[in-house]
């Protein structure tokens, strides 16, 4: 196989394993229930970490409507066989069915790394044990060739754009955040109102999709969301809520009529080739160039487009998994508060946040201030 081995489709499927809780999936089926909730744009394995942080969920059935679709449920049965869906059960004993406690990514990416091993003739579940049976092995790739093939990985990146392959990450349970600790970082520390179960949960949702395996970088994330965002009250830019900022963010031939792509979500994603390219890599279409306010409407879409911001500028840059925290504010924003002396005082403010997040996840110290102006 070659050094850059294809991967594919476009979103993370998150599945983390916490109090010993797991999903067991039951392949064509549903569970004949009402819907507690529904979750569109997501991947199977994501299912089950939203259903472990929504109360009351104990399963889920998920089916390929709207780029996939979790339908959360309040009980775990009856189930009846269903082509096209798959259930499945949160438990506290995993009982048969398919286990998995790594992260699942399905974006357009592929794994610029050469393989430790491979296997033929595999499920892709059996990726994950194989993976998890080696000291050295950070991740897998896998896809139907030869009756399903795994390809061991020493990394997890850098990853660079294809079709048709799914990668697992291991060790996303690392990244596991409570909803006190998630609430006491954005409120109790930092002074801002303090949010919702539903910004909890598409937080957590969210994290994979920044390929974020550490809560370390979740705790830098945030703590850049949060300045981005005036503390999750920001999903849209102030100063363009009312005129749309009209002759500003213009981007020639690639502008929708009578849309304006100033900042959204809470990575204030802003001009229209990063809608674009967000767009194209949470959706695999252009829907967010037709409609850029989806970004500041859809509460997941607003974390989901700051995890991309993540993923594609900031996560692999040198430093960031060392803990650099300097070096997530430089890819930010490095020409203003990096390079300009008179800006170092705002990289510093987010530097200060920085350690109240540390605290409220239970992170020792302040943390490394190195990569900005240091």
């Amino acid at each position: 196989m070659r050094l850059l081995l294809k991967i594919g489709l476009a979103l993370v499927l998150f599945i983390v394993l916490s109090h010993q809780q797991n999903c067991t999936i039951t392949r064509d089926s549903d569970i004949l229930l009402p819907n507690l909730a529904s979750h569109i744009g997501q991947q199977q394995g994501n299912c089950c970490n939203i259903c472990k942080i929504t109360p009351g969920c104990k399963a889920f059935a998920w089916n390929a409507r709207e780029n996939g679709t979790c339908w959360l449920k309040s009980a775990t049965g009856p189930v009846v066989a269903k082509i096209g869906f798959n259930a499945g059960i949160i438990s506290q004993e995993h009982s048969g069915g398919v286990k998995l406690d790594c992260s699942i990514m399905t974006s357009s990416d592929s794994v610029n790394l050469p393989e430790s091993a491979s296997y033929q003739g595999q499920s892709q579940e059996n990726c994950h044990r194989i993976c998890s049976s080696s000291s050295s092995c950070k991740g897998f790739v896998w896809d139907e060739t030869e009756g399903g093939s795994c390809w061991l990985k020493a990394g997890v990146g850098p990853l660079l754009p294809n079709n048709h392959f799914y990668v697992g990450i291991m060790g996303a349970e690392d990244a596991q955040i409570s909803f006190d600790e998630f609430s006491n970082a954005v409120a109790n520390s930092n002074g801002y109102p303090r949010p919702s179960q539903a910004q909890y949960n598409a937080f957590m949702q969210g994290i994979p999709k920044g390929l974020i395996t550490s809560k370390q970088e979740a705790a830098m994330a945030l703590t850049q969301f949060l300045h981005e965002s005036d503390g999750l009250r920001a999903k849209r830019e102030y100063r363009c809520v009312t005129t749309g900022c009209p002759g500003e963010y213009v981007t020639p031939g690639c502008d929708a009529g009578g849309q304006h792509y100033f900042g959204r979500g809470y990575i204030q994603l802003s001009w229209c080739y990063n809608y674009r390219a967000a767009s194209q890599d949470l959706f695999r279409d252009a829907r967010l160039i037709a409609d850029p306010d989806m970004v500041a409407r859809d509460e997941n879409l607003a974390w989901n487009s700051a995890f991309w911001f993540w993923k594609v500028n900031v996560h692999n840059r040198a430093g960031v998994a060392n803990g650099d925290f300097g070096v997530t504010t430089r890819a930010i924003n490095g020409g203003l508060e990096c390079d300009n002396t008179a800006g170092h005082s705002i990289a510093r403010h987010r530097y200060e946040m920085y350690g109240r997040v540390r605290a409220a996840f239970g992170l020792p110290g302040p943390g490394n201030e190195r990569g900005c102006y240091n």
